[in-house]
């Protein structure tokens, strides 16, 4: 029981003072006519300026026989394959399994932080990201999928709860960044100060230990707030683009 409550408390602390795994998927394909008909395909804007500016562009046989494109081509329209739109909700749906995961801990946490103010501050961040995460799940199928009106508080609690995210997500991006760039002299040295502030450890809690789900957690963190930052900047815009949505009449 005491390794439990170590280790969810150590965990929650570790995500303020502070697993992945990825496939190789390999493409065989050369130049850019190999990925031209299907960016053609994805993105009428693409395949318009295309075929306007290079009509025999897959004839060509070089790509010095290509001209050269305007810079203002790429300042002045929005080229994409996938609309912002389709980014956004894929990206609230990321988050929803990662809000779960945060308002589980701050459950977790709750007791803990009432012998311990200081850690109040845990359950009250965990709480925002879990907060903004579903009320931007909300916003998804009710504005964007449905193009019906939302209730005026929705943007309230989207809007405060964003910027604390936003803020927490800065704070986890560089101290996730600061300790997977640790030599390993020092990251064993930050690890034997992080347990030496704790006292009356189980025996079972070694460095070894601590220093694993020390790196799993920054791992994970440095996804998390990458994740948040873009959905974020991507959702105020969007409470802009869709200000209409929550005009009570």
């Amino acid at each position: 029981m005491k390794k439990n409550n170590f280790i969810v408390t150590f965990f929650a602390t570790l995500l303020l003072s502070t697993f992945a795994y990825a496939k190789d998927i390999t493409i065989t394909g050369a130049g850019a006519t190999f990925v031209a008909p299907l960016i053609s395909k994805w993105s009428e804007e693409y395949k318009k300026i295309s075929e306007s500016v290079f009509p025999n562009a897959y004839k060509l046989k070089s790509l010095s026989d290509l001209p050269f494109l305007p810079v203002s081509l790429f300042k002045n329209y929005d080229l994409k394959s996938i609309p912002n739109e389709e980014i956004f909700k894929v990206l609230t749906y990321l988050l929803i399994p990662i809000a779960l995961l945060f308002g589980f801990m701050a459950i977790l946490v709750l007791p803990t932080a009432l012998a311990n103010p200081a850690l109040l501050i845990v359950v009250f961040i965990f709480s925002c990201i879990a907060i903004y995460s579903f009320s931007s799940l909300r916003f998804v199928t009710t504005a964007i999928n449905k193009a019906k009106n939302c209730n005026p508080s929705l943007k309230d609690w989207i809007k405060i709860n964003g910027y604390i995210s936003v803020g927490t997500a800065f704070m986890f991006l560089l101290n996730s960044i600061g300790i997977l760039m640790l030599r390993p002299i020092e990251f064993n040295d930050f690890v034997t100060k992080a347990m030496e502030t704790q006292s009356n450890l189980p025996a079972s809690i070694t460095p070894a230990f601590v220093g694993q789900m020390l790196k799993y957690t920054a791992v994970f963190m440095l996804i998390t707030s990458t994740i948040i930052l873009v959905h974020t900047r991507i959702q105020f815009v969007f409470l802009k683009a869709y200000s209409y949505v929550f005009d009570s009449e």
